[in-house]
């Protein structure tokens, strides 16, 4: 109340200043005599000499209605609009954020735990919310040097991101180990040269009595319950695995991986049931038996009719067929990173499955993210100090995953314990397909981004740009039509009417002709932002981190390199950590690395571009090293002068 009170005085005395200074002024015009010398006191001291004087008298009311009244009249007008209710729009009022506004909600922050999203003018547009974000992009739609890349190189956090192409893990995971510090990984079980880092499923199995239900969170992934015949045998089938599961680990002389639940599976040359009779028998004269758990499966397996054993090893069988490849037997074999050390260091994780055999990866990949789903939801971080980190889930191209259920299940409250996640697809369709998550699954999962970036929709995707052009809304729009009516003596008159109507912010045909660096940002609660894309490539500060691992882009010091020397220098491998040694030496082509080539790849040189083979000594290797940065060099200074880079 007293702010209040003391606002009021001081408008009361700024109305009469102005109010005396204006009378003064007018006073003064009226005798047709120069008001250079007129000030807020003049108009009182002329009343005080000539108010008695009729001749100045009617001047001097006059001039004091009109200078009192503006000076009065202004903030009275002013403060009627402050206090008028809005206009009521009659179709919506859809428009796009003020600058006013995005700077109000948080969006120029630099807080180190933001998503970068978009940049407006110099500023880049980041979130630092806790919602989990979609992004629409699709073919060529630029999500990968807009967004992606971007956050690899400014997320300090830990990361887990799919990249399936590879050419995230060729930019980013350099800058990532050296400068960030970050333990770097790179899981491609199907990779052909064997180079992955390893990730066995059972590894995250507890000691003892836990060790049932980790088995049968494990199983589920394979064998999903399902009603009807399907969820019968595929009953039988965990029953199978189970058993198997708990034979190795309790025999303690046998790799405790899948590959070996599936070796055991056979029998040995034996048939099954008589194996596992003679393993219970084994055990059981060695004086330690096995646990009951493991017996109750055993005997449960060991009991079927042959008929029936005959389709549960089917069942049982079906998705492990990975599992016969070497390599991938392989690369599950052990635990090269640790779920649950996400939240509690800093560490990046690449899933690098190359696009060919994206087909029979889902039931790894839906292992993979329900294992790390659920060994992250077990403690919140404020019940335990050292989970200070939070752990982003980059899921590009997330519809070829397929249904991951964990993933379902857990979108509505896993942000709670410090994940976050970032879904990428091509439309909002590929999610809600009937083999993706289906229209209710998907539904759920979308309701729960409530952040979403939308690129230029694709000509052909008139669902989603109706969808999109729907989501922003309408604005009223006054529209004039004219009309002629006929008048006297045959003459016509124009009448113009005037009306309101509805017209979208954005129609679907903008939406699908949208500039290729235009994007917009939707948040709800909000406004929608209008603005612009990222190129992470022409962006002084992205591009300076990468010059901290790339010598050939330090040469361009302040310039930047055109697209083709740009592809040259990622190909060089300079910004990526070196893969990691062939899991096995059974089915690869490629000579194994001498001891010297080790100590190369642990200073983080570059060992080979494609498929070169190795050198044989570490002066060889720096040889080659040096002999392809100067090939390079020489191939980008021979491509054209340099310039912004063109859109790619």
């Amino acid at each position: 109340m007293k702010n209040k009170g003391l606002i009021g005085g001081v408008t009361v005395l700024i109305c009469l200043f102005i109010g005396s200074y204006l009378s003064g002024i007018i006073y003064y015009l009226s005798f047709s005599t120069s008001s250079k010398s007129v000030t807020v006191f003049t108009f009182f001291e002329q009343f005080y000499y000539y108010h008695d004087i009729v001749f100045y008298r009617k001047h001097l009311i006059l001039s004091g209605l009109v200078g009192f009244g503006v000076s009065i009249s202004l903030p009275l007008i002013a403060l009627y609009f402050h206090l008028k209710p809005p206009t009521e729009k009659l179709h919506g009022d859809a428009r796009w954020a003020t600058d006013a506004e995005i700077r109000s909600k948080g969006w120029f922050t630099t807080a180190p735990k933001g998503i970068v999203l978009g940049k407006l003018g110099k500023k880049f547009l980041i979130y630092a919310g806790d919602c989990f974000i979609l992004l629409m992009s699709p073919t060529r739609g630029g999500k990968g040097i807009s967004l992606i890349i971007t956050n690899l190189l400014s997320w300090r956090d830990s990361v887990v991101v799919t990249d399936f192409k590879r050419e995230n893990y060729y930019i980013t995971s350099k800058w990532r180990q050296t400068i960030l510090r970050q333990a770097v990984y790179m899981f491609d079980p199907f990779a052909e040269d064997g180079r992955t880092h390893r990730y066995n499923p059972l590894s995250y199995v507890s000691r003892g009595s836990l060790a049932v239900a980790d088995i049968n969170n494990i199983s589920a992934a394979f064998y999903p319950n399902k009603s009807g015949n399907e969820g019968f045998w595929n009953g039988q089938a965990r029953k199978l695995f189970l058993g198997l599961a708990l034979m190795i680990l309790e025999r303690g002389d046998l790799p405790f991986t899948i590959g070996e639940v599936l070796r055991q599976s056979t029998g040995k040359g034996k048939p099954l049931k008589e194996y596992l009779q003679e393993q219970v028998d084994t055990k059981k004269s060695s004086g330690i038996p096995f646990s009951d758990a493991c017996l109750t499966q055993l005997y449960s397996v060991i009991g079927m009719s042959d008929n029936t054993l005959s389709n549960a090893i089917n069942t049982f069988d079906a998705p492990l067929g990975n599992w016969s490849n070497p390599i991938f037997d392989a690369a599950t074999s052990e635990t090269d990173f640790d779920f649950r050390e996400l939240r509690k260091k800093r560490i990046a994780i690449y899933i690098g499955i190359t696009p060919d055999y994206l087909p029979v990866a889902q039931v790894i990949l839906n292992l993979f993210f329900s294992q790390l789903i659920n060994l992250n939801v077990k403690v919140l971080p404020e019940h335990d100090r050292s989970l200070k980190y939070t752990c982003l889930l980059l899921m590009d191209e997330f519809p070829l995953m397929g249904k991951i259920p964990e993933l379902a299940k857990g979108v509505g409250f896993v942000a709670g314990y410090g994940l976050k996640i970032m879904t990428i697809a091509q439309s909002r369709w590929q999610i809600l397909g009937a083999d993706c998550y289906g229209k209710e699954g998907g539904t759920n999962y979308l309701s729960n981004h409530h952040v979403q970036v939308m690129h230029t929709v694709a000509k052909d995707d008139d669902e989603t740009a109706k969808k999109i052009s729907a989501q922003l809304g309408n604005k009223t729009v006054t529209v004039r039509s004219r009309q002629r009516a006929a008048g006297f003596w045959g003459k016509s008159s124009p009448t113009d009417t005037f009306s309101d109507v509805a017209r979208p912010l954005m129609l679907p045909q903008e939406l699908t002709t949208m500039d290729f660096w235009t994007e917009i940002i939707d948040v709800g609660g909000e406004r929608p932002i209008k603005c612009e894309k990222i190129g992470y490539f022409k962006e002084p500060v992205f591009l300076d981190r990468l010059k901290q691992v790339s010598p050939m882009l330090r040469n361009f010091k302040k310039q930047i390199p055109n697209k083709e020397q740009f592809q040259l220098i990622i190909a060089s491998g300079e910004m990526m950590m070196p893969l990691p040694l062939p899991v096995t030496d059974k089915l690869i082509a490629i000579p194994l690395p001498t001891e010297a080539q080790v100590a190369a790849f642990e200073h983080g040189a570059v060992i080979g571009v494609d498929d070169a083979p190795y050198p044989d000594s570490d002066t060889a290797q720096s040889e080659l090293n040096n002999a392809t940065a100067t090939a390079f060099v020489a191939q980008a200074e021979s491509l054209n002068t340099l310039g912004d880079m063109p859109d790619f």
